[in-house]
């Protein structure tokens, strides 16, 4: 598995964001791409958020987003257009 992250330019952990290649047969070739979630709250919603994720009563810390080859070429050209520019 190769794993890429890709930091905002201000430096915050939080900001992350991770690209991971899938090696789930059915879905090759595909990548995973993940953002963390909720950054911003105070620190007493953080404990809540961390006891709903010990007790897996929740788990949306993460957001993820599968993308196939056909999508992988999508944010490939959108990425090279707005390179080029």
């Amino acid at each position: 598995m190769t794993i890429t992250y890709i930091n905002c330019k201000c430096s915050s952990f939080s900001h992350t964001i991770r690209v991971a290649d899938i090696d789930y047969e059915p879905l090759k070739p595909a990548v995973v791409i993940e953002v963390k979630l909720n950054h911003e709250i105070p620190w007493y919603k953080r404990i809540l958020v961390a006891i709903r994720y010990v007790f897996r009563l929740e788990s949306n810390e993460y957001s993820e987003t599968i993308l196939e080859r056909e999508q992988m070429q999508e944010l490939r050209d959108f990425l090279n257009e707005h390179i080029c520019r």
